[in-house]
């Protein structure tokens, strides 16, 4: 059973979260079909993370996945830095810290979704490496809400 998304909780003030839901546990649908987040799927990702020691950061539409020859300047800049967490088998970011001009750009509406990058078993459509998320305005994603409102009271 798929498992639609449910509402980020925003700050009174409109700012951006603090924590994202990445996956829900099971089914996440995708437009490239369904993705598996299982334990399996937290087990390795959280082994990978604590192995590496490193915070995770987030991008602007997954340019720091581009190939260096086709990187366009500051591909690499980050939107923001978090820790990684799992609650109730779902995957979390937590802990986001948004840069500047990150919050600038979602205040300005410039970027509303987030879309999470990853490495999936091509038998089993499970998650099997967590690489960072990306502000897009075009998730991959099925059902997610915005990081921040449309508009005031929404």
């Amino acid at each position: 059973m798929i498992q639609p998304a449910f509402p980020i909780p925003f700050s009174d003030d409109g700012t951006p979260p603090t924590e994202i839901r990445l996956f829900t546990a099971g089914v996440n649908a995708t437009s490239k079909g369904p993705v598996k987040w299982t334990a399996r799927s937290a087990a390795l990702v959280q082994a990978e993370y604590v192995a590496r020691g490193v915070e995770k950061f987030a991008d602007y539409e997954h340019r720091s996945l581009l190939p260096l020859d086709r990187q366009q300047e500051h591909a690499t800049l980050a939107a923001a830095w978090y820790r990684l967490d799992v609650r109730d088998g779902a995957l979390w970011a937590v802990d986001i810290r948004w840069t500047p001009p990150a919050i600038e750009k979602l205040t300005a509406r410039e970027f509303r979704y987030f879309s999470p990058a990853v490495e999936i078993d091509p038998k089993t459509n499970e998650v099997t490496k967590f690489v960072n998320f990306a502000l897009t305005n075009n998730p991959a994603t099925h059902n997610l809400p915005a990081l921040v409102a449309a508009s005031e009271g929404i």
